[in-house]
C-alpha cells in the first residue's frame, strides 16, 4: 500500500480518534485507567515557544475544565498528558515565534489558533494550524458531531487530513526529503496562506475570516485562484526546500480548484423569442464552460447546439456563446436551506437584435464524492476512471496521486465505479443522497491487476502453449 493513502484513508473512520490507550495500574487491586496523551505540531511555519492550553468540552459545546498545558519545543512539537480524561477537547495556541514561509524571517506569532477534537482517548496526534483553526470556526457550536463534521469537511476541501498529518518545515530540505506527499502538501498550503498574507498585506486572521466566509456553501470558490497563485509564487522562491517546484507535482491544484460545480437543466426564455435552452455548465476555478441547445425557430424545427464559456465572479456568470450571444446570469440561491439553486439572468443576441431573460431551476448541485484510487504495483495512480454508475455524465480520472473528485450531482442513490485497463473494476455503494440535504462522501478504491486464467489441458490431450505459460493438467495418472 502506498503511503499517499495515509492522509485520506483514515479520514472518515479515524476522525473519531478512538485509539488504544496506555494502561496504568493503580495500587495492588489491579484497577486500571486509560491515560490520554495528546501530541502534535503547530505550524504556519513551525511555531516554537508557543503556549498551548487544552480544555475539556461540555456536552453543549461550551468550554469546560483546563486539562493540561504545554509549550512547543524548538521543532514546534508539543505533548500533553490528560490523565484519565477521554472525550471532546479544545486546543488553544498563543504566542511563540515562527519562520514566515513567504519571507524567511522569524516573526512573533500574534494569531490564536485552535484545534478541536471529537474524542480524545489514548495516544492521539493533533496538529494545530490555520486549517484546524478554519475547521474550528466552521464548526460553530463545539458539539462532538459538529467538530467531526467540520474536521472532515475542511480535510476533504484541501485533500489533507488536517489533524493527523504532520506538516514539515518547508525550509528544511533534510526534513522534507523523508516526508510523505501529504505532509509536503499540508506544508505548501500553509505556505500559500503565508504568501497570500505577504502579497496582500492582510494578516493570517483576516485571511481566515475571508476563507470562513468563502466556504459557507461547502466549497472554496472565490479564493481558490488566489491561493493557487500564492502557492505558485512560493514554489519559485529560494526558501522553498521541499523539493517541489511545480504545482503539477502536488495534489493541491485539483483539491483547491475543485470548487467547481456542474449544473444542468432548462433555461426558460421569458421573452418567448428563443424557446427553451437545455444546458449543462461546469465551473472550474473562476471560469465556466459548457453547452446548451435550443429548439430551432425556423427550418422545420430540430435543435441547435452551442458552446458557452466565460468568467465567474462570486455567484455571477458572464460569458458568450459560439454565436456571439452575450450571457449574464447569477446563482440566486444556494441549497443551504435545502431549496433548489436558481440560475437567473439575461442574454443579448446583438446580431439578431434580440434579448431576453432566462431563469432556471436546478437540483441541488453540491453533493460530492471524493477519495483515492490506488493502482496496486504502480508508483503512478493516475488514469483510473471513476464514474457514477447511474449517471455516467459524472465521470473523472485520477491524478498521479490517485485523487479524484465528483461533485455537483443531484440527489439520488448512486454506486461509484473505479476502473482502469488491465485492472479489475471495483465498485462501492449505494451512496444515498436522497434526503434533500447536501452531502460530502468519501470512497477509496484499490485496483488489482487482472489475472487471466491459465490454460487447462486434459490428460491425454494435445495442446501447444507459449514457453513459460503455466499449465493446469486435469486427469488421473497411472504408473
Amino acid at each position: 500500500m502506498r503511503s499517499i493513502l495515509s492522509f485520506l484513508l483514515p479520514l472518515l473512520l479515524a476522525m473519531t480518534f478512538i485509539y488504544c490507550g496506555d494502561f496504568k495500574g493503580i495500587g495492588d487491586g489491579g484497577i486500571q485507567v486509560t491515560e490520554t496523551t495528546l501530541s502534535g505540531r503547530s505550524s504556519k511555519g513551525p511555531i516554537f515557544g508557543a503556549n498551548i492550553d487544552i480544555f475539556a468540552l461540555n456536552s453543549d459545546g461550551s468550554t469546560g475544565d483546563l486539562l493540561a498545558t504545554a509549550t512547543t519545543d524548538s521543532e514546534a512539537r508539543y505533548e500533553a498528558n490528560l490523565g484519565g480524561y477521554s472525550g471532546p477537547v479544545l486546543i488553544i495556541l498563543n504566542d511563540g515565534q515562527y519562520q514566515d514561509e513567504a519571507t524567511g524571517q522569524i516573526i512573533q506569532n500574534t494569531t490564536t489558533l485552535h484545534a478541536a477534537l471529537q474524542n480524545a482517548s489514548g495516544k492521539v496526534s493533533v496538529m494545530v494550524t490555520p486549517l484546524t483553526e478554519l475547521a474550528y470556526r466552521n464548526a460553530g457550536i463545539l458539539t462532538p458531531a459538529n467538530i467531526n463534521s467540520s474536521n472532515i469537511s475542511i480535510s476533504m476541501l484541501f485533500g489533507i487530513d488536517i489533524l493527523s498529518i504532520e506538516p514539515v518545515d518547508p525550509s528544511d530540505s533534510t526534513e522534507a526529503a523523508s516526508a510523505s506527499q501529504a505532509q509536503k502538501d499540508y506544508s505548501l498550503i500553509l505556505a500559500a496562506i503565508s504568501e497570500l498574507s505577504h502579497s496582500t498585506g492582510m494578516s493570517i486572521s483576516e485571511i481566515l475570516v475571508d476563507m470562513e466566509a468563502d466556504i459557507v456553501d461547502g466549497i472554496l470558490d472565490s479564493m481558490a485562484s488566489e491561493l493557487i497563485t500564492s502557492l505558485g509564487n512560493f514554489l519559485g522562491k529560494g526558501n522553498n526546500n521541499t523539493g517541489i517546484f511545480d504545482l503539477a507535482d502536488t495534489g493541491l491544484d485539483e483539491s483547491i480548484n475543485n470548487g467547481g460545480m456542474n449544473y444542468s437543466g432548462i433555461w426558460n426564455d421569458t421573452a418567448g423569442d428563443a424557446g427553451e435552452f437545455t444546458f449543462s455548465i461546469i465551473e472550474t476555478g473562476n471560469s465556466f464552460d459548457g453547452t446548451y441547445f435550443s429548439i430551432k425557430q425556423t427550418n422545420g424545427g430540430g435543435t441547435e447546439t452551442y458552446s458557452i464559456s466565460g468568467t465567474l465572479t462570486g455567484n455571477s456568470y458572464e460569458g458568450t456563446d459560439s454565436q456571439g450571444r452575450e450571457f449574464l446570469f447569477e446563482l440566486k440561491q444556494h441549497p443551504l436551506d435545502n431549496s433548489d439553486s436558481i440560475l437567473e439572468g439575461s442574454y443579448l443576441d446583438t446580431a439578431k437584435g434580440k434579448k431576453g431573460s432566462i431563469r432556471s431551476t436546478n437540483n441541488n448541485g453540491y453533493n460530492s464524492i471524493s477519495g483515492l484510487v490506488e493502482i496496486e504495483g504502480s508508483s503512478d495512480d493516475s488514469g483510473a476512471i471513476v464514474t457514477l454508475r447511474e449517471d455516467s455524465s459524472f465521470t473523472t480520472s485520477t491524478n498521479k496521486h490517485g485523487k479524484y473528485f465528483l461533485r455537483g450531482f443531484s440527489n439520488g442513490s448512486y454506486n461509484v465505479v473505479a476502473s482502469k485497463s488491465g485492472y479489475q473494476r471495483n465498485a462501492t455503494g449505494p451512496w444515498n443522497f436522497s434526503d434533500g440535504k447536501t452531502h460530502y462522501r468519501q470512497a477509496n478504491f484499490s485496483l488489482s491487476e487482472t489475472v487471466l486464467n491459465p490454460p487447462v489441458a486434459n490428460a491425454g490431450a494435445n495442446r501447444t502453449v507459449d514457453e513459460g505459460t503455466p499449465v493446469t493438467l486435469n486427469g488421473t495418472g497411472s504408473s
